[in-house]
């Protein structure tokens, strides 16, 4: 597992409640956003913004996108898929057994600081495609998900240190993608998994 710190800038101590009545929790915040045409999350261009995308998947056009931007004291965590067209031909039957890997973005406390740390890693994920379980576990990453009646996709959600988060993907007999994003009053985080794998009977 790899880690890199990035610095955000001077340390930022925050109280529970802030003098103007802002809550800790009311300063973070995750969710799904738009790419744009080069396949990434548009954030401002501040210090403490730090955005990614996937490797280049195999032929070159799926896989996802985030950001986790800071502007004045709020701190948000974003995550998208990125031409997950290219994901198609569900089988309906089987187990499709992956190998993927994720990259996270976080802020582990914004009472502390603003440093933005970097993390990549490896879990095996199962897809049960006969009921559409989605399931993996993976230096620190859990993903649980649940997918479409129809269609590829998936969507469900994450655990990170403890905090949950939310997750959508797609997956077929032999690729598999994800994007999330999670926040606690005190901490974000957002990425996404890429991998591949064979299907059995």
């Amino acid at each position: 597992m790899m880690l890199r710190v990035l610095c955000a800038g001077s340390l930022l101590v925050l109280a529970a409640c802030s003098s103007s009545g802002v809550r800790v929790d009311d300063l973070t915040g995750s969710g799904f956003a738009p790419v744009n045409a080069e396949g990434l999350i548009d954030v401002s261009p501040v210090a403490g913004s730090v955005s990614g995308t996937s490797p280049a998947a195999s032929n070159g056009d799926s896989g996802y996108a985030f950001a986790v931007d800071t502007k004045g004291n709020r701190v948000s965590a974003l995550a998208a898929l990125v031409n997950p067209q290219g994901i198609a031909g569900r089988p309906t039957t089987g187990t499709g057994s992956y190998k993927a890997n994720f990259k996270i973005a976080e802020i582990r406390n914004i009472k502390t600081s603003r440093d933005v740390a970097e993390i990549t890693g490896s879990l095996p994920i199962r897809v049960d495609f006969g009921n559409g379980k989605v399931a993996g576990n993976g230096d620190g990453l859990t993903v649980a998900g649940q997918m479409a009646a129809k269609g590829t996709g998936y969507v469900g959600a994450t655990t990170w240190r403890g905090v949950q988060g939310d997750l959508k993907g797609r997956v077929n007999s032999d690729r598999i993608i994800g994007a999330f994003s999670g926040s606690s009053p005190t901490s974000v985080y957002a990425g996404g998994i890429i991998g591949s794998g064979r299907i059995t009977p």
